[in-house]
């Protein structure tokens, strides 16, 4: 069973993006594994959202998980609360659970998307994935849901 991450008041690391979408159609594309597949590393997410529900990513390429989590809080289509363990390799899979908080807010027709991570030690393997990736990720779901096309593999 996964341990739900104890979280501080204030975030390691604050990722923003505005994108020329609505919340829900923001709020389909982090909960469908059909859109996932396309900006999250080819991973598609498991779960039904609700608060205590488990959450994983698998990779669509050859079914390894990529990472597993409960639902800590849904709040369809604003906020996303999840603790996370990623565990596609040994090195993050050693670090502790972490607190990954999704917030879309409505600005006039743009959304602006907050990702926040809490709980990360600056230092650890996590953090390196979290800095190199999540810029990668939020890019990639505004370039899908603003074209209709996602990025281009690196």
């Amino acid at each position: 069973m996964l341990e739900q991450a104890v979280v501080i008041e204030k975030p390691v690391h604050i990722e923003q993006i505005f994108i020329n979408a609505t919340p829900e159609q923001v709020w389909e594309a982090i909960t469908d594994p059909e859109f996932t597949a396309q900006f999250f590393y080819n991973g598609r997410v498991k779960s039904d959202f609700r608060p205590g529900a488990p959450l994983t990513y698998v990779d669509e390429r050859d079914g390894s998980l990529q990472i597993e989590g409960i639902v800590v809080e849904a709040d369809k289509p604003r906020r996303l609360v999840l603790d996370e363990k990623y565990v596609w390799a040994p090195d993050v899979a050693a670090d502790p659970v972490h607190r990954e908080v999704w917030e879309i807010e409505p600005l006039g027709k743009v959304c602006k998307l907050t990702v926040s991570f809490y709980e990360v030690a600056l230092d650890c393997a996590t953090m390196r994935s979290i800095l190199g990736g999540i810029p990668l990720i939020v890019s990639g779901l505004k370039t899908l849901l603003e074209t209709g096309k996602p990025l281009p593999s690196r």
